[in-house]
């Protein structure tokens, strides 16, 4: 995201956020309320019943895990994903059996109360080493990913970052420019995100409430995933279990005038539109990658397959977004065009740069491949090679914009 486009988008979220002062007034109060309800000497003495969430029972509605998950619900949700994440709670299992108790996870210990007192003690020192900002151990410590953020936000609001969800915090460095290959760890990207807030002229005076309703507000989370902070992801273009695969259609020269007939035009957000365009085109570009590995690996040269790689994440400038080979080792230079329509006969359109079609020019071994419904499972990519090495009907190019240049003395 360029620098005049984030000033845009952070004007257009003071004037909205103005409101929510009063509700973040509120929640702030429900945090030290929480905190001080569960400080570390009352934490070291905290009875299961105090600690965990009893599906069905009021009661529980009082316990730490509730309390963080549903009383503070506004720094962040919590709320997808098996009660598992917590390490212990209590009620029934539909895998095992129907009875309501006490369970907890393996990771724990071989019995509920070991398991109890060694997870009792791992949240009392995740929260101290949140205060030491100790982060080899906080990655360390055995307690979920979700939980564990959870936890660290509602003690220190200032110094964690209340997005829990991996997926979202890669969207996000991405989207703002500042994703970086060799920070693997969720701790560590969230302080990525952190950081580059804090080295910001406007969103530095922002609380770290404030920048994350600013990302899930402005910038929107990833297409196809539910809009929450929690750890589960929904329909996340990452975990495609369906295939993309290639199809087959013969070019023909498009019958003059055949298009509908114009729209009536309205107020586009072209802040929203270029996100939107981007996050399409980077699943097109992770269907490619998918297909193209499975390719050479089915015509037994894993050897290329694992040379397969998105070189528009290193470089947008290079005029092709996938790098390749075919079956003698030859590379493959790939630009990559996604769109929501279904695979189908008919007119379909897209936007090249001088740049690429200059680039399908000078390599031999250039494809440009449409991938169709994108945005779903088991899309469909049509491949095209050379396509623009020479003149050639059934390809109709309409100049739509100029790039005008003026001498000023």
């Amino acid at each position: 995201m360029k620098n005049e486009e984030l000033k845009i988008q952070q004007n257009e979220f003071d004037k909205k956020h103005i409101d929510q002062k009063i509700k973040e007034s509120e929640l702030e109060d429900k945090r030290k309320s929480f905190v001080k309800e569960f400080s570390l000497e009352k934490l070291k003495n905290m009875p299961i019943g105090k600690y965990a969430i009893q599906t069905g029972k009021k009661s529980s509605r009082e316990s730490f895990c509730d309390k963080l998950q549903n009383d503070l619900s506004g720094l962040g949700s919590i709320k997808m994903g098996s009660l598992q994440k917590f390490g212990v709670y209590f009620g029934g299992n539909r895998r095992v059996d129907k009875e309501r108790k006490y369970r907890y996870s393996a990771v724990w210990g071989t019995n509920l109360e070991d398991s109890y007192k060694k997870l009792r003690k791992s949240i009392i020192d995740l929260i101290s080493a949140g205060e030491r900002n100790d982060k080899e151990f906080i990655k360390s410590s055995k307690i979920s990913n979700m939980f564990k953020g959870k936890i660290l936000h509602a003690y220190y609001p200032d110094r964690y970052l209340n997005i829990f969800s991996e997926t979202h915090l890669n969207h996000y460095l991405r989207t703002l420019g500042i994703e970086d290959p060799k920070v693997k760890n969720i701790i560590d990207k969230r302080e990525l995100l952190l950081n580059f807030k804090n080295n910001n002229a406007t969103m530095k005076k922002w609380s770290v409430n404030k920048f994350a309703t600013f990302l899930y507000s402005q910038i929107k989370p990833p297409t196809g995933i539910r809009r929450n902070r929690s750890s589960t992801v929904i329909n996340n273009s990452d975990q495609i279990d369906e295939k993309p695969s290639f199809v087959d259609f013969k070019l023909e020269i498009p019958p003059t005038g055949s298009g509908k007939g114009r729209k009536k035009r309205k107020k586009t957000n072209y802040i929203e539109k270029q996100l939107e365009n981007e996050k399409l085109g980077e699943m097109g570009e992770k269907a490619v990658i998918k297909a193209e590995k499975e390719f050479l690996k089915n015509k037994d040269r894993a050897d290329l397959s694992d040379k397969v790689e998105q070189v528009s994440l290193k470089d947008d400038s290079l005029g092709y977004d996938v790098l390749s080979f075919d079956l003698k080792g030859n590379k493959k230079f790939i630009e990559v065009k996604s769109t929501k329509e279904k695979a189908k006969a008919g007119n379909t359109s897209f936007i090249v740069s001088d740049n690429q079609i200059e680039t399908s020019k000078k390599k031999t071994n250039f494809f440009l491949y449409i991938v169709f419904e994108a945005d779903k499972k088991g899309s469909k990519i049509f491949k095209i090679e050379n396509p623009f090495s020479q003149s050639d009907d059934r390809f109709i190019k309409r100049a739509i914009s100029y790039r005008v240049t003026i001498n000023l003395k």
